[in-house]
């Protein structure tokens, strides 16, 4: 049997990993989120 009382730092309890990929998709998202925005602010605001 294992060991219930396991004791792991902050890394290796950490269930995904951070970095570049991550910033990449959120800043690809912020991005697609304001180009909805500016196309919303320019054809909705016609009338």
């Amino acid at each position: 049997m294992t060991d219930p009382n396991v004791n792991e730092t902050g890394t290796e309890a950490r269930q995904g990993r951070t970095g570049r990929p991550v910033l990449i998709v959120l800043i690809a998202g912020l991005t697609l989120a304001l180009l909805a925005w500016i196309g919303a602010e320019i054809w909705g605001g016609n009338d």
